[in-house]
């Protein structure tokens, strides 16, 4: 494994001195263009310095420690410094041709690699904010986004987002993608499928190393922002307690590509492979046809059945994720004394983490009153620590007095008694402490930046959560968190029983939160107000 400060010499040294560089293959993709907050000579392109890349060229993106850029996003004033912000990036210039509007098409596939070194400052090793690394923007919050929270977790997620106004996004929900910890130090192949839409008919498939790792049914679109949608990648580090104390870091890109399908993923180097694997499998007997580097049908039934490759196998399908695997089966010395393989069936194609859920809800459940689609947003504790702190974030059908709804689950844990012994819940938006809100009992938490935001308190009776203040609270909150919260008292239980239908409660970091919510869906434990 390579540490970044090996080749972050060699990305300068590229940067100034002009490194030739060859036009890479990026699809129907607009033209990509610098992102103007980027740290100055801090995106490019280079010959690949690790030697492994899939291309012979790759981008190369490293954020300074430190560095913050002042200039003001528009007439609010905001900016990254005042963000606490960073980046180095590029983005699709989609206002250059305007053939698909400000957007993206109706659907497509989307294709890149990804290096990071050994030394990538992902979660603890990191300032506490969140890297956007690559994601669909539209000037406010993205609508999807490969993210890290920095600071917290090793885990790279793909997000969505509900945005506030004024450049602030309140996190919708996430999906475990990987362990930074399996991704460092190797290149790394993504394929994802998007179908656009605002509504339940969106989708997203994400492939990693031709493993699919995530199937999201659900809005792929940020409510109210539809119409502007552009792709960027890169090192952006956002929000962090302050920009001062941020670690450089760096990573490099390349094979960044949008298609229409999956095969139309293959850049020039991927089809110079497939090429050689066509005249492998000719040589074999397995007649291709002339070898053009394109992949067909012909072509995919060859290698998967070409040789019988025993317990060792092949990948389930050819892919640009998975090329390279053939290729290297194929040219095997000893591959023409392997027996004749058998085209097999197609493989379930179910994905490591599925919403909603592929299977069957448990049994047991409890009749809801309302249908609820909530999952976890975001976590600061996972797997059996005591200490709980999920954020969940949700919608409701059907229901005229709220279509989604956000809050915050705090407390502390007993695995043998399956329960919590200490519940709050708690609110992301902020609020004024000398308010009304102020006068509710024991009524606001404090966060460490210093904002209040206001605390439901619950008393435990048997099996049975009460909470003490929210009646005050109901009357004393802005009116939209007024209305979530009478929700929370009212509907609790449908949430649990909605993400027990959905799967979602599995895909909930904290183990105890799971065997929480699962008893909530099946009427053991009540969660309410008097």
């Amino acid at each position: 494994m390579q540490s970044s400060k090996i080749w972050l010499s060699a990305i300068v040294i590229g940067l100034l001195c002009g490194a030739s560089a060859s036009a890479q293959d990026i699809g129907d993709f607009d033209p990509f263009v610098t992102v103007e907050l980027s740290a100055p000579n801090s995106a490019g392109r280079l010959k690949d310095p690790t030697g492994q890349a899939p291309t012979d060229t790759v981008y190369s993106f490293a954020i300074p420690s430190g560095y913050c850029n002042k200039t003001p996003y528009d007439a609010s004033g905001d900016s990254d410094c005042k963000q606490n912000s960073t980046r180095s990036s590029m983005r699709e210039n989609v206002f250059a041709t305007k053939k698909n509007g400000s957007g993206q098409p109706n659907q497509s596939w989307y294709g890149w690699a990804v290096y990071f070194p050994a030394d990538f400052q992902y979660g603890q090793k990191q300032n506490a904010g969140h890297y956007d690394l690559v994601y669909w923007h539209n000037k406010q919050c993205p609508h999807l986004t490969f993210l890290n929270w920095a600071g917290r977790d090793s885990t790279l997620y793909l997000g969505t987002n509900r945005a506030l106004g004024n450049h602030e996004c309140s996190p919708g929900p996430q999906f475990r993608v990987a362990d930074f910890k399996d991704l460092v130090g190797k290149w790394n192949r993504f394929e994802v499928f998007v179908k656009w839409a605002g509504n339940e008919s969106g989708e997203v498939k994400v492939y990693l190393d031709g493993t699919f790792v995530v199937h999201y049914k659900g809005p792929t679109l940020t409510e109210g922002l539809e119409n502007v949608n552009y792709f960027v990648f890169g090192v952006y580090l956002c929000c962090t307690k302050d920009v001062k104390l941020t670690k450089a870091t760096s990573a490099l890109y390349t094979a960044v590509k949008r298609a229409g399908n999956r095969a139309g993923l293959f850049v020039d180097e991927d089809r110079a492979r497939l090429k050689q694997l066509q005249q492998a499998l000719n040589a074999l007997g397995c007649d291709v046809g002339e070898p053009d580097g394109k992949l067909g049908a012909l072509t995919r039934e060859q290698a998967l059945s070409c040789k019988d490759f025993g317990k060792d196998g092949l990948p389930v399908d050819l892919t640009v994720a998975t090329i390279d695997r053939f290729l290297a089966a194929y040219v095997r010395k000893d591959v023409a004394a392997l027996p004749a393989g058998k085209l097999k069936g197609p493989a379930p194609d179910i994905a490591l983490v599925s919403y909603p859920a592929q299977t069957a809800p448990a049994a047991g459940l409890v009749a809801a009153e309302l249908v609820v689609h909530a999952t976890e947003s975001q976590t600061h504790r996972s797997g059996r620590e005591v200490d709980v702190n999920s954020s969940v974030a949700g919608k409701v059908e059907k229901y005229k007095e709220l279509k989604s709804f956000d809050f915050a689950m705090l407390g502390k844990f007993n695995f043998s008694e399956g329960t919590f012994y200490q519940l709050q819940f708690f609110f992301e938006d902020q609020v004024n402490s000398r308010g009304k809100v102020g006068t509710c009992s024991n009524a606001i938490i404090k966060f460490p930046d210093g904002s209040d935001h206001a605390q439901i308190n619950f008393m435990k009776k048997g099996n049975d959560f009460i909470a003490t203040n929210a009646k005050c609270l109901i009357e004393a909150l802005p009116k939209r968190q007024s209305k979530v919260l009478r929700f929370l008292m009212a509907h609790f239980t449908d949430i649990a029983v909605g993400m027990a239908r959905d799967g979602s409660i599995d895909l909930l970091s904290h183990d105890g939160l799971k065997i929480f919510m699962n008893r909530v869906a099946r009427g053991e434990i009540r969660v309410g107000m008097l």
